[in-house]
């Protein structure tokens, strides 16, 4: 379960997103150094396109003033400690919302 910081009124799904990726790549490194894993790669796909670009895309520019900058500055930092080759890729639908089931 994942806790996402801020009071009910001000939880957006922007921020739920990042929520799940800070989730996601703290587990990560977690697992990383329990393991003493030296080298990987991994791959995490998301419908939010702002919340991974702004994550995961080299070069950046953030400012404090961003919303959110706190959330962000931590996966990057996070990610910054693994020894994971880090990927994204955006999907464009929920599978709920398609009129056939995926796999």
């Amino acid at each position: 379960m994942t806790l996402i910081p801020g009071h009910t009124s001000d939880q957006s799904a922007y921020q739920s997103e990042l929520g799940g990726i800070l989730t996601i790549v703290a587990m990560i490194y977690n697992i990383c150094k329990y393991y003493a894993i030296t080298k990987d790669h991994i791959q995490i796909a998301c419908n939010g396109l702002g919340p991974l670009t702004q994550c995961f895309a080299k070069y950046q520019q953030l400012s404090p003033s961003m919303a959110h900058f706190n959330m962000i500055m931590s996966i990057q930092n996070t990610i910054d400690k693994t020894p994971i080759d880090w990927h994204w890729q955006h999907v464009a639908f929920h599978q709920e919302d398609k009129t056939t089931l995926l796999d």
